[in-house]
């Protein structure tokens, strides 16, 4: 299988590419041929990478648009595509498990929550709005992907672009979007927080998940600017 893997790294983002991408050399679906795209302004050297430029913008650009930043700068036909926030560590295998149409991981910080403590887009009018009754569960976006990954980026793209004619940018950005369109179109595949997991110890506990083993580790952010 040809795999296609986005990772987004402007400005001081693009420090934690190099450790990134050893983990996904080392681990991430071994078994099949991957490529790296990496959308960044840096000229600095990295081994295993296909560079696609990308201006820094501020903040929260690079998070809102990250699905315009795919569908605009990508060409090719791979048989899965997979993203990745830059600022994550692949600490153990990612297999063949995570192959499907719709690849989704649940949000570690509200696996343990109810329903009622989402915090959903209440904007009735706005493409990132869903109703409480149709989510099953609350999704991660620092990882995601599937066979049908470019078919979500775009219709998340033309949904971003209509609220922000009218001015509307939801609270949790482009995590919000996928709310929806997971609720509307249900994943195949559902990853635990094991493959978004927080760094720390502590916050393991908080959200009541310490007894997972991670596969994927959401670095604690310090000193980057954005």
């Amino acid at each position: 299988m040809k795999i296609a893997i986005f990772l987004i790294a402007t400005n001081k983002y693009v420090d934690f590419i190099p450790e990134l991408v050893k983990g996904i050399n080392k681990y991430f679906l071994t078994n099949h041929e991957k490529t790296i795209y990496l959308f960044t302004d840096s000229d600095k050297k990295i081994d295993g990478v296909t560079k696609i430029y990308q201006e820094h913008k501020p903040w929260p650009f690079p998070t809102l648009y990250r699905y315009h930043i795919i569908t605009n700068g990508f060409e090719g036909e791979c048989d899965y595509y997979y993203y990745l926030d830059s600022d994550s560590l692949i600490v153990d295998t990612v297999g063949d498990e995570i192959l499907g149409k719709l690849v989704a991981t649940r949000h570690p910080g509200f696996f343990n929550r109810p329903k009622l403590g989402f915090i959903l887009d209440k904007k009735f009018l706005a493409n990132s709005y869903v109703s409480i009754n149709k989510v099953q569960y609350y999704y991660a976006g620092g990882f995601n992907g599937g066979s049908e990954y470019l078919k979500m980026a775009g219709q998340i793209t033309k949904w971003i672009d209509t609220d922000q004619k009218y001015g509307h940018t939801p609270i949790f950005h482009d995590e919000s979007y996928i709310q929806r369109y997971y609720a509307l179109n249900p994943p195949d595949v559902i990853l635990t927080p094991e493959y978004c997991m927080p760094e720390t110890m502590p916050e393991r506990v908080t959200y009541g998940i310490e007894q997972m083993k991670p596969k994927i580790i959401a670095i604690t952010k310090k000193n980057v600017v954005r």
